[in-house]
């Protein structure tokens, strides 16, 4: 059963190169990515070399998921909800392919997705910084590669960073399948992101923060995802994990759910 998963991931994943929506997001990661660098090559002096090097440069890119959420509930709502615009949702489920196994493999291959991004992402900053260092951007800067042990905390940092993004994968793949919808699933989803930004700043305003904090600290996903990101393990730290995992797992079951059993309509032309 999971061979046969991993294989409909894969098909998942033939599907969705032919499509122009993924590499238009990697340009756009890409783009943000290499801008940032570039503008933190141009801002060094002689009195701080080493903010340019290996593998800060890269820790920076990768290790923050906020961009890479974005982008891969966009990509997410797209993948389930183009299924029902284009009316090939039903023709796949005609041929035989259960339902549970076919949105599994989907999330399967979003998360690897979301995996490779990070990975493309860090090795095309690790090259554009050793091509930067050739020509040093002022006196007394150089390149400055670091150990073996901040480099594995990099790649700790970037699989955090991955994982992080699971939850709002989750969701914006239950929105879509909610509403049948491309467009409505990644409203929602960045309507929820926008939200979940600016709800502590409402509540503190509108009402006594001092026991509400507690529970947000707790509930919401935004402060488990920082905490979870942050560097050194904390009892906190162990908990945001946790937090992040109920919140893929009820997510998945709820949209498994769903998805078993709402009859799939034809194409809707969206």
């Amino acid at each position: 059963m999971i061979a046969h998963i991993l294989r409909l991931a894969v098909g998942e994943w033939y599907k969705l190169r032919r499509r122009w929506i993924p590499w238009i997001l990697l340009g756009i990661f890409i783009f943000v990515t290499q801008a940032i660098l570039l503008i933190d090559y141009t801002s060094l002096g002689a009195g701080d070399p080493s903010a340019f090097g290996l593998p800060s440069n890269i820790t920076q890119a990768t290790t923050d998921p906020t961009f890479l959420i974005l982008l891969m509930m966009i990509l997410a709502a797209s993948v389930i909800g183009a299924e029902y615009g284009l009316g090939t949702l039903r023709v796949t489920l005609a041929r035989g392919v259960g339902r549970w196994q076919l949105l599994s493999a989907k999330l399967i291959m979003l998360m690897a997705v979301a995996l490779a991004g990070i990975i493309v992402i860090g090795v095309l900053v690790g090259i554009a910084t050793l091509l930067m260092g050739i020509i040093a951007p002022a006196e007394g800067v150089r390149l400055i590669v670091a150990d073996t042990g901040a480099w594995i905390d990099t790649v700790l940092g970037a699989g955090k960073a991955v994982y992080a993004v699971a939850p709002y994968i989750a969701l914006a793949a239950f929105l879509a399948v909610v509403t049948q919808s491309t467009a409505q699933g990644i409203a929602l989803s960045l309507g929820y992101y926008i939200l979940e930004q600016i709800l502590p700043s409402i509540l503190a305003a509108t009402s006594d923060w001092d026991w509400m904090w507690d529970v947000l600290d707790v509930a919401l996903l935004r402060f488990n995802i920082a905490e979870w990101t942050s560097a050194g393990p904390t009892a906190d730290t162990f908990r945001a994990f946790f937090v992040i995992l109920a919140y893929t797992a009820l997510l998945v079951a709820i949209s498994m759910w769903v998805f078993l059993r709402r009859d799939v309509p034809g194409a809707k032309g969206e």
